[in-house]
């Protein structure tokens, strides 16, 4: 992504850590974030080591996992590299699922047999990635 300054890697650490909040993925260790982010991605999978620079402010992703990044944490992927001072527009809780809902649909699932809860998840895989083609990501 071309060299950035330590000011911009830690201020994209600190917006990262506010979606990763708002996404309900705090604490978030780099095995997490590496996990999280490879079952989404079709790319090459990125390693614990990236995932620990992403979190502690030593290096910004590429703009592609930057996209994929915004796309599952549900911000803007301008407002996650640059912030404020590009895109004047916080993530918005709205855009995630509320907490009752996301708990109503977790207890839905929960209460399905094993190979059921299998094929939903599948499921949602499939329509992530279908997003993920039609936001360009």
């Amino acid at each position: 992504m071309g060299i950035t300054t330590e000011q911009e890697r830690a201020a994209f650490s600190q917006r990262l850590a506010l979606a990763l909040g708002q996404a309900e993925m705090l604490p978030c260790t780099s095995a997490r974030l590496a996990s999280e982010f490879n079952r989404i991605h079709s790319g090459a999978p990125i390693t614990l080591h990236a995932a620990r620079k992403w979190l502690i402010g030593e290096s910004i992703p590429t703009q592609e996992k930057l996209k994929v990044l915004a796309t599952w944490l549900g911000v803007s992927a301008v407002w996650l590299r640059y912030g404020d001072e590009i895109e004047n527009t916080m993530p918005k809780k709205s855009l995630r699922v509320d907490e009752k809902t996301q708990r109503d649909l977790n207890e839905k699932v929960a209460r399905l047999n094993r190979h059921h809860r299998h094929i939903v998840i599948g499921m949602v895989d499939m329509l992530l990635k279908l997003q993920q083609k039609q936001n360009g990501v």
